[in-house]
C-alpha cells in the first residue's frame, strides 16, 4: 500500500533461508515493515518451527537496547497490549508472545475483526489503545470460554462416534454451533488428549467449514487430498489444514478420510511418546544450568525444550488442583542428593484429573521441563512436568 517502504516476498525468503541456514519457514507475519518502524510482532503459530531468525526480531521489536529483557518499549499499542497481558515489568521472551500476547492478537482475528488489532498497533493514541488492548483482553477470555465448550462437547462426540478407539484413527466431526475460528485450537488439544488426528468442522446449511491437526508421522495434507473430491476448498501441510465441503458430502468424506488413517496410521502410533533427552537430578538444576539451557531457546517444532527424566522423586504432599475447575496440578518434588533433600515445586498442566492418582510420600519418575520462574522480582527454579509415573514399589505398596 502507500506507506509500505519495503516488500518481502515470504515464500522466495524461505528458499533463500533453506541454501543459507538450512530452515525453511519464517514467521511470515513478521515479514513487513514501514518507515515509521512501528509494530511488527512475529506470531509463535503452531505447527510452525521457531528459530533463531524469528527470535532476532522477536527480541528487536520487545526489547530495549539498553535492557534486552525490559520496559518500556517505544510502541504505544504494544505497551498497551503488554499491561493488558500483566506483563509491565516482566521478562518478554517467546514464550511470553506464545501464550500471553499473540492469543489476544490472534482472537480478535478469530472471534471477530482484525481491524481494532492494526489499529492499535499502528495509530492509535496512548488513551485509545489502552481501550482497544482490554478489548482484546476480553474477547480473548470469551474465545476461551467457547474453546472449552466445544472441547468438551467434541470430546463427548468423538467417544459417542467410536472415534476414539484403534479401529477409528481419526476423529471427524462437525457441528452447527462450533465457531470456525475457534475449532483448530479445539483440534489440536484432541490431538493432544486421544493421540490421533482431528478434523472439527462448522456445520452450515450451505457448507461445512473448519480445520484440522494432524500427529508426527502423519500428513494431514496428504489425507485431505486423498479425499479431495468431496471438498470444496482444502490448504494446509502435514501438520494442520482448513478444509471446507458441502454438508451432503459429510458422511462420505468421513468414512473415506476414516479408512486412510486406518491405513496409515499405526496403532502404536496413537500412543502419545515423551523423548527423553537425559536424565538428572533435582540438585542438578540450580540457576546456572537452567540458564544456559535457556541459551538453546526459542523452542518450538523444530527445536524442541530439553525434557529430562528425574527417578524416583518423593512427593511430598498430595498435589492440590489449581486453576479453573482444578484443571491442573501443583506439586512438590523431594529428592535426596548426596545425602542431602533438593525440594522443587513443579506445574502440570492440565493433569486435574490426575490428582487422586497421586498422594504424599508416593515415589515418582517424572519427564519435566525446567523453568525459570520470576515473581515479585525473585528468580527460581521450578519444573512443568511432561508425564508422571508411579514407581512399581509404590504400586505395590
Amino acid at each position: 500500500d502507500s506507506d509500505a517502504h519495503k516488500l518481502v516476498n515470504a515464500v522466495r525468503l524461505d528458499a533463500f533461508l533453506h541454501q543459507q541456514h538450512g530452515c525453511r519457514e519464517i514467521a511470515r507475519r513478521s515479514l513487513h515493515f514501514d518507515h515509521r518502524r512501528q509494530a511488527h510482532i512475529p506470531i509463535p503459530r503452531s505447527a510452525m518451527p521457531d528459530f533463531r531468525l524469528n527470535e532476532f526480531a522477536l527480541v528487536e521489536r520487545l526489547d530495549t537496547p539498553a535492557d534486552r529483557h525490559r520496559l518500556p518499549v517505544p510502541v504505544v499499542g504494544l505497551r498497551a497490549l503488554i499491561e493488558a497481558s500483566c506483563l509491565i515489568g516482566e521478562k518478554i521472551d517467546a514464550e511470553r508472545v506464545g501464550f500471553a500476547l499473540a492469543p489476544r492478537l490472534n482472537a480478535i482475528g478469530r472471534m471477530g475483526h482484525p481491524a481494532d488489532a492494526v489499529r492499535m498497533l499502528t495509530d492509535a493514541s496512548p488513551e485509545e489503545a489502552k481501550l482497544i488492548a482490554n478489548k482484546l483482553t476480553e474477547v480473548n477470555q470469551h474465545g476461551q470460554g467457547v474453546e472449552r465448550r466445544i472441547f468438551e462437547e467434541a470430546c463427548r462426540m468423538a467417544e459417542d462416534a467410536s472415534m476414539t478407539g484403534d479401529d477409528r484413527r481419526i476423529i471427524v466431526l462437525a457441528h452447527e454451533s462450533w465457531h470456525p475460528g475457534v475449532v483448530g485450537i479445539v483440534c489440536s488439544k484432541l490431538v493432544e488428549r486421544f493421540g490421533r488426528p482431528a478434523v472439527l468442522m462448522q456445520k452450515g446449511r450451505e457448507f461445512c467449514k473448519g480445520s484440522a491437526r494432524s500427529i508426527d508421522g502423519y500428513s494431514i495434507h496428504d489425507a485431505l487430498m486423498a479425499a479431495s473430491h468431496h471438498l470444496l476448498t482444502c490448504g494446509g501441510h502435514a501438520m494442520a489444514a482448513g478444509l471446507s465441503l458441502h454438508p451432503d458430502n459429510l458422511a462420505a468424506f468421513t468414512e473415506e478420510l476414516t479408512a486412510h488413517a486406518n491405513a496409515n496410521i499405526a496403532a502404536d502410533q496413537l500412543t502419545p511418546s515423551i523423548t527423553i533427552d537425559c536424565s538428572a537430578t533435582l540438585g542438578e538444576l540450580d540457576m546456572p544450568t537452567v540458564q544456559r539451557l535457556n541459551t538453546l531457546s526459542p523452542f518450538g517444532r523444530a527445536n524442541r525444550a530439553p525434557t529430562l527424566q528425574i527417578s524416583e522423586v518423593d512427593l511430598a504432599e498430595s498435589p492440590p488442583q489449581m486453576g479453573a475447575n482444578g484443571r491442573h496440578l501443583s506439586l512438590r518434588l523431594r529428592q535426596q542428593v548426596n545425602g542431602h533433600w533438593q525440594q522443587m515445586r513443579g506445574v502440570w498442566w492440565s493433569a486435574g484429573s490426575r490428582a487422586n492418582d497421586l498422594a504424599a510420600g508416593m515415589k515418582v519418575d517424572v519427564a519435566i521441563e525446567p523453568k525459570l520462574r520470576e515473581w515479585n522480582g525473585q528468580v527460581t527454579v521450578e519444573v512443568e512436568l511432561k508425564d508422571v509415573r508411579v514407581c512399581e514399589a509404590a504400586v505395590q505398596g
